[in-house]
C-alpha cells in the first residue's frame, strides 16, 4: 500500500499545498501575524461557548472542504492523471484506504483546529459544542472521501448546463471584459470568495487598529502588499484563460492600449472589496491623497504581477515563489519609508513592459494537458 499512498500524495496532496501556497500564506498572516496566543485561546473558548457559535468553525471547514473538493475534481479531470482512474480496480477497503489518506493530508488544518477546540471544550465541559465539532469535521472528511471516491470511479460523468444559463447566455451580449470576470466567477468561484474574503478581513483589522492606536502609513503599506500579493492566484486564473483557455483574443488586431483596458476592469473586479473598505474606513490621521495611492496600489501590482507571468514559462510554483520574494523587498522598502507611489509606479512599469516585450511570442505549454 506505500506505493499508491506516494503516488496520491505525490498528485493530490503535495500538488493542492504548492498551488494554493499564496491562500495559506493570507491564512498564516491573518493568524499568527496579527493575533497572540491569548486572543486564540480567547476565540476558541468564544466558539465553545454555545452550540450555535460552535457551527461557525464548523461553517469554516465546509467552505473549505469545497475548497478541496473543487481542488480534487480539478486534478482528476488533467489528462496526465487518467491513470488514477485504474484505480477502481482496487477492493473497496483499498480504495478507501487510499482516497481516506488524502483528505486527511488536505484537510490536516482544519482537524488540527477542531483537535484544538476540543481540547478546550473538554477543560470547560462543554460537551454539546464538543459533539458539534467532532461530527462536523467528521462528516466532512467522509462526504469528501466519497466524493473523491466517485469522481475516480466515475471520470465521464455528463455535466448539462443549467436552463437559466442557456437563457441567459443567449439574451445577453456580453464583452470581453466581462469574459474575465464571469471566468473565475463560475470556474473558480471558491478561490475568488475565499481570496477575497480573507484579504478583506485582514485589510479591515488593520483599519480598526487605527482607530485605537496611532500608527504611520507604513502598517497600511505592509498590509496592502500582502493583499495584493494574496491575489496572485486569482492573476494567474486570469492569465491561464488569456493564454490557454481563450487564446482567440490574442490572435485579433487589437492595440496594446485597448488589451489594458479589458485587464483593468478585472484587476478592479478581484480588488473591490479592498477599495470599499479603503473607502470606508481610511485612518483619519493619514493624509487623504494616500487613498488615491492605495487604490492605486492594488490595480497596479496586479498589472506587475500578470507581466511577470509572460516573462518565461513558469510553473505556478515559480510565480508564487517570485510573488513571495517581492513582499520581501518592498516590506524592507516600506520599512526605510518609501512612499506607496514610488513603489506602485515602477512595479506596475515594469509589469507592462514585460507584458509587452513578451505578449506576442508567448506560448502557455508548462501545463498542456489541461481541458479546456
Amino acid at each position: 500500500m506505500k506505493a499508491p499512498f506516494k503516488v496520491f500524495a505525490k498528485v493530490y496532496v503535495k500538488t493542492f499545498y504548492a498551488e494554493n501556497a499564496s491562500f495559506f500564506l493570507v491564512v498564516i498572516g491573518l493568524a499568527f501575524g496579527f493575533m497572540s496566543g491569548v486572543e486564540h485561546k480567547a476565540l476558541a473558548e468564544f466558539f465553545t461557548s454555545s452550540p450555535v457559535t460552535a457551527l461557525i468553525p464548523v461553517s469554516v471547514w465546509m467552505l473549505y472542504a469545497l475548497k478541496v473538493v473543487t481542488f480534487n475534481h480539478s486534478i482528476t479531470k488533467r489528462k496526465e492523471n487518467e491513470f488514477l482512474f485504474c484505480h477502481s480496480l482496487y477492493t473497496s477497503r483499498a480504495q478507501y484506504g487510499n482516497v481516506g489518506f488524502v483528505l486527511f493530508n488536505q484537510l490536516a488544518p482544519a482537524t488540527l483546529y477542531a483537535t484544538f477546540l476540543s481540547a478546550i471544550a473538554l477543560k470547560y465541559n462543554a460537551f454539546i459544542p464538543l459533539v458539534i465539532i467532532v461530527t462536523g469535521i467528521v462528516l466532512i472528511a467522509i462526504l469528501c472521501s466519497i466524493t473523491l471516491k466517485f469522481q475516480l470511479s466515475h471520470p465521464d460523468s455528463e455535466k448539462k448546463a443549467w436552463f437559466i444559463d442557456r437563457m441567459f447566455n443567449k439574451t445577453f451580449t456580453r464583452p470581453y471584459p466581462l469574459f474575465l470576470i464571469e471566468w473565475l466567477s463560475r470556474k473558480k468561484t471558491f478561490l475568488l470568495i475565499s481570496t477575497m474574503a480573507f484579504c478583506s478581513l485582514l485589510l479591515f483589522g488593520v483599519l480598526m487598529l487605527y482607530t485605537t492606536d496611532q500608527y504611520d502609513f507604513r502598517l497600511l503599506q505592509m498590509a496592502l502588499i500582502i493583499v495584493a500579493s494574496g491575489n496572485v492566484q486569482l492573476i494567474q486564473e486570469i492569465h491561464l484563460f488569456e493564454t490557454f483557455h481563450f487564446t482567440l483574443i490574442n490572435q485579433q488586431p487589437i492595440g496594446f492600449a485597448k488589451r489594458l483596458g479589458y485587464l483593468l476592469p478585472a484587476f478592479a473586479f478581484i480588488s473591490f472589496p479592498q477599495i470599499a473598505l479603503l473607502i470606508r474606513y481610511f485612518p483619519a490621521d493619514l493624509p487623504m491623497v494616500m487613498l488615491t495611492e492605495c487604490v492605486w496600489f492594488l490595480i497596479g501590482y496586479s498589472f506587475f504581477l500578470y507581466g511577470i507571468m509572460y516573462r518565461n514559462q513558469q510553473s505556478q510554483e515559480q510565480v508564487i515563489r517570485l510573488a513571495f520574494g517581492a513582499v520581501l523587498l518592498l516590506f524592507v522598502l516600506t520599512l526605510f519609508s518609501l512612499p506607496m507611489s514610488l513603489i506602485s509606479v515602477p512595479a506596475a512599469t515594469i509589469g507592462v513592459i514585460v507584458w509587452r516585450r513578451n505578449f506576442y511570442t508567448y506560448e502557455f505549454e508548462s501545463e498542456p494537458n489541461l481541458k479546456k
